[in-house]
């Protein structure tokens, strides 16, 4: 392990995950995890701060890799991955569309090529948060008792500031049905550090009679955290493809969903514009096989 000095900032270069743990531990509040740096970055200019031990992730084997375990039939994405070489690696591209489109819209060329899919996640309020949720993506945390395999949607439970260091992403392979959907909107620009203003994610499946037998919706964005509507899932999955009640379905997207309203838009606005966005592709959904 090395450690370097910039400006009387020491930075450190773990080359395991046990070491950059003891590390946090070692110098507490003092000291931060870092990988892509954007959200040190972010709360910098925010504020000022900076933490006076900052730990590299990026010597830690594994973490900027993304291997495809056809054993387990799942994706692994170490958490250091940077946003733009996810958004280009085949594995992602051909089997989870959704988080590639995710990965491409997060700000501007120079934050994807820096910033990280673990950051964006630890942020609790990122673009690709949303997208993970419907991929019902899966976490490997390390902390006091060791490692721990956690649903994304508890981790979003968690205080933000839970003492868990996320080492990686794991998504199953969707496997083969009948027909799918999924769909990804991104509304707002993120040319820097300004949140967008809603991120929606669908994935829908079907079998051979057109009942739908999986299905997930989450909305993201602005300053809220993202959110899976469980309630609106439940009722797709007693509805077949071709027959689903959309009206049913917007209706109960605005009761479900809880948005804070902003200096630009006000939460009902932003729930409205989520329903319709989800109805529109979900009748899409029912009319391409009617």
């Amino acid at each position: 392990m090395q450690q370097l000095f910039t400006n009387q900032i020491k930075v450190w270069t773990p080359q395991s995950v046990e070491e950059a743990w003891s590390l946090k531990q070692t110098y507490g509040e003092d000291a931060e995890y870092v990988s892509g740096g954007t959200l040190i970055q972010l709360r910098r200019e925010q504020t000022g701060f900076m933490a006076k031990h900052l730990i590299s992730l990026d010597f830690i084997t594994g973490f900027q890799e993304v291997a495809h375990e056809k054993k387990s039939s799942q994706l692994t994405i170490g958490a250091g991955v940077r946003l733009r070489a996810g958004s280009l690696n085949p594995d992602i591209q051909s089997m989870f569309p959704i988080l590639h489109q995710a990965l491409r819209t997060v700000g501007a060329r120079a934050i994807q090529n820096q910033a990280s899919v673990g950051g964006n996640i630890a942020y609790r309020k990122g673009d690709i948060i949303p997208a993970l949720l419907a991929l019902d993506a899966q976490l490997t945390l390390y902390h006091e008792t060791g490692y721990q395999l956690v649903p994304i949607s508890e981790y979003m439970s968690t205080p933000l500031n839970s003492p868990v260091l996320i080492t990686a992403i794991h998504l199953p392979v969707p496997n083969k049905t009948a027909g799918e959907m999924y769909f990804f909107e991104k509304l707002g620009r993120r040319e820097a550090f300004v949140p967008s203003t809603l991120t929606v994610s669908i994935y829908i499946k079907w079998n051979e009679l057109g009942e739908i037998v999986y299905a997930r919706l989450a909305v993201g964005g602005g300053d809220h955290s993202p959110q899976r509507l469980t309630n609106c899932e439940s009722l797709l999955m007693q509805q077949a493809v071709k027959s689903i009640v959309v009206k049913q379905i917007h209706r109960l997207i605005k009761n479900e969903l809880v948005i804070e309203g902003n200096d630009f838009t006000s939460g009902d606005y932003q729930s409205m514009v989520a329903a319709n966005l989800i109805s529109a592709s979900l009748s899409d959904a029912a009319q391409s096989i009617g």
